[in-house]
């Protein structure tokens, strides 16, 4: 009897260091798990004999949980694509896809496209899919899955596609902005070392995201992370929200480019602004400290309620935070409140990987690693009674 209690609890245990770490060699399991090679050995070639568990010959060769199983996927839409990644439970990729779309494609057509696409992968007869993490670039209800209607988010109009994936899918599904899932990414290239990121993305709209100890921090629905609906001047221009003085009226793109249009003429961008600034254009960078002054009032706020380790500049424009990252930590350090910017570095996002980002945000969260474990146990227990 107690013999089987202790199998249980490294079968278990087993599964759950797959789940949270991915593939590892017995010799690591063992370690990991605090138990002999022997009994790794035992529990790994009964999972395999079930097939919840996979391996190439050897014993070097890495265990991983079967793709048998179940699967996982990420699908995040973009702007001008969408993004979608399969993998096993335990994070091994199988699939990987990026489809171009054009900006102006519906909410529902990108889902339906999506969607086809990762039949035409799975098959009718494939893996069930056990957990899905969805990412749309709108402001969504990440409880509902509800699509809150404004002029970004106008081609989402109508659809909530938590519900669709649900319903298409049959499994959990977990709904997010794509501005997190990005925030996410810049957070798994700093590396352990940071416990707290800010993430600011610099598009039409002004995006932010928190990452907190490996944790996207969204908020009760979702609606975390709303930089660009800081006013920093309440009697300044006039926002599309209603309110005056809002960050993106200031710093957006659309507002970049009307900038560096005044300056260098019709066809200027905020692309030409980031030229000029590398050629050492001096009203170019003028405009850049100018630049890092006005985000660094909405920045500073959350600065002192949020106190991160890192703050990323990323967006739509490129090398746009490479040369607002240094202007911007220069105004945060001279204006803040001193502890609340103690040891905190400006740096501008990197080339990551956010589909499999998503993968991580999905696995973060511990209610889905628990089910995915549980599901699993089921399988093994299940083969052991057929």
């Amino acid at each position: 009897m107690w013999g089987n209690v202790m199998k249980g609890n490294n079968r278990r245990r087993l599964i759950a260091e797959l789940v949270a770490r991915g593939p590892m060699h017995r010799a690591e399991l063992a370690r990991s798990l605090s138990v002999t090679r022997t009994t790794t050995t035992n529990v790994v070639a009964d999972g395999i004999a079930c097939g919840v568990l996979c391996s190439d010959e050897g014993l070097k060769a890495d265990v991983g949980i079967s793709a048998s199983v179940g699967v996982l996927l990420t699908v995040i839409f973009r702007a001008a694509s969408t993004l979608v990644l399969i993998t096993r439970v335990d994070r091994t990729p199988l699939h990987s896809l990026r489809c171009v779309v054009d900006p102006g494609t519906s909410g529902q057509e990108r889902m339906e496209e999506a969607l086809r696409r990762v039949r035409e992968v799975v098959g009718a007869d494939g893996p069930q899919v056990l957990a899905a993490y969805v990412a749309v670039n709108a402001q969504i209800d990440s409880r509902s899955g509800e699509v809150v209607t404004s002029s970004a988010s106008r081609l989402w109009g109508g659809t909530n596609p938590k519900e669709y994936f649900v319903d298409a899918l049959g499994c959990r599904v977990v709904i997010d902005n794509e501005v997190r899932t990005s925030g996410y990414a810049q957070y798994e290239a700093g590396g352990s070392h940071v416990g707290s990121l800010l993430y600011v993305h610099l598009a039409y709209g002004i995006g932010c995201a928190q990452v907190v100890d490996g944790v996207s921090v969204r908020g009760a629905r979702g609606g975390a992370g709303e930089l660009g609906h800081v006013s920093i001047d309440p009697h300044g221009k006039p926002c599309e929200c209603g309110a005056r003085g809002c960050l993106m009226q200031y710093v957006g793109v659309r507002t970049l480019d009307e900038r560096a249009r005044v300056v260098w003429g019709e066809g200027a961008n905020s692309s030409t602004l980031v030229r000029y600034v590398r050629q050492g254009d001096h009203v170019a960078q003028a405009i850049i400290w100018s630049l890092a002054d006005e985000l660094s009032a909405a920045l500073i706020v959350a600065l002192h309620l949020l106190n991160p380790d890192e703050v990323v500049i990323g967006g739509l424009v490129d090398g746009l935070g490479e040369v607002l990252a240094g202007p911007v930590e220069h105004s945060l350090l001279s204006r803040a409140l001193p502890l609340s910017v103690r040891g905190l570095a400006v740096r501008a996002a990197v080339a990551t990987d956010v589909a499999q980002a998503g993968l991580g945000a999905l696995l973060s969260m511990e209610e889905v690693c628990d089910e995915l474990v549980d599901y699993c146990e089921v399988a093994w227990l299940d083969c052991h009674e057929s």
